[in-house]
């Protein structure tokens, strides 16, 4: 059996029992729909002009006829025969799925059998409205194959993608934002991501989210994210698609970690903060932020340098940092 909804072979049977009433012929001459109804021996008794395009058949030709008679593939014969029959056994109308091969391929029609009762309950004639769905089951195809192509493209992304609210909520979350974060997909979806983001870097990450409503709709923003393996820099790129109505639907967003661009770029400041410092600062001064930059850039706790005479057996020098001397 398919996996396409629209193929779903099966036949439903509604409860209520519907009465069709007598075929309306201009509604039936410029409907798209193909209208059939057939008495108690399976005769067609009735074709809209637009059974040709069910039939391949004129409908003069027809009509009168039986399913069977109409030279049609076996696996067909069988469906009409056993849809209408169970119409008339039942009394209640049944809805199914039916496809056919064309020399333009396969068509795809969702039919409709429809019982009309006698004054004594009986059945008397059912009518079938079949419409032809092909169009809505390509679509449906194409865009399942785009799904799958996209969540292979997505799960094998280094790349993390999200898809969040305005309110920062997640509704989608790539396996590599999982594999960062050390988190299953079920725990973070419908929760905000905010927790995750530094507290310090809130206010820029809100404030990028906001720019979202102005063009063009892109934003960028970098902040320091709580990972699996701790704190790191990380890189957004976030695009709005908007409602009928103007208002942010959702954000798809992409991100990348640039925790080691960042301590490269931090390096590189602080190297050359050093050379300006070495030419202007006293030694204390000089010692003292050199501590407290490779404090930062190491994210330490704690800071100091010492200098240690081991002829002498004392030390020369101790310095510390400006954190470690203020918090310790």
């Amino acid at each position: 059996m398919s996996d396409n909804p629209f193929l779903d072979s099966s036949i439903s049977s509604e409860s209520e029992s519907l009465t069709v009433p007598p075929i309306d012929e201009l509604f039936a001459q410029y409907s798209s729909d193909v209208l059939i109804q057939f008495d108690s021996k399976l005769c067609q008794t009735y074709l809209s002009p637009s059974s040709k395009d069910l039939w391949s058949i004129p409908r003069e030709s027809s009509t009168g006829k039986t399913i069977r008679e109409l030279g049609l593939p076996a696996d067909d014969v069988e469906f009409w025969e056993t849809s209408v029959r169970g119409v008339f056994d039942s009394g209640e109308a049944l809805h199914s799925r039916f496809h056919q091969d064309t020399e333009e391929g396969v068509r795809y029609w969702s039919c409709g059998f429809h019982p009309s009762k006698s004054a004594d309950g009986s059945v008397d004639r059912v009518v079938c409205i079949a419409k032809d769905i092909t169009d809505s089951i390509r679509l449906v195809d194409e865009l399942r194959s785009r799904e799958r192509k996209y969540r292979i493209l997505i799960e094998n992304l280094s790349d993390m993608v999200v898809v969040i609210n305005e309110d920062t909520i997640f509704e989608f979350v790539s396996p590599s934002f999982c594999e960062m974060f050390g988190l299953a997909e079920d725990a973070l979806l419908g929760e905000s991501f905010l927790p995750l983001v530094h507290e310090d870097d809130h206010e820029p990450t809100i404030a990028a989210i906001k720019s979202l409503n102005s063009q063009p709709n892109h934003a960028y923003v970098e902040h320091r994210a709580k990972t699996k393996d701790g704190w790191k820099w990380i890189a957004w790129t976030g695009t709005a698609l908007f409602d009928a109505s103007g208002k942010i639907e959702t954000i798809i967003a992409v991100g990348q970690n640039i925790n080691k661009r960042k301590r490269y770029q931090d390096l590189i400041t602080a190297r050359l903060e050093l050379n300006e410092l070495s030419a202007q600062s006293s030694i204390d001064e000089f010692l003292t932020s050199s501590i407290d930059m490779a404090e930062n850039l190491t994210e330490s706790q704690i800071g100091f340098l010492h200098f240690y005479d081991e002829d002498v057996g004392e030390l020369l020098l101790n310095k510390w940092s400006t954190r470690t001397i203020t918090g310790f």
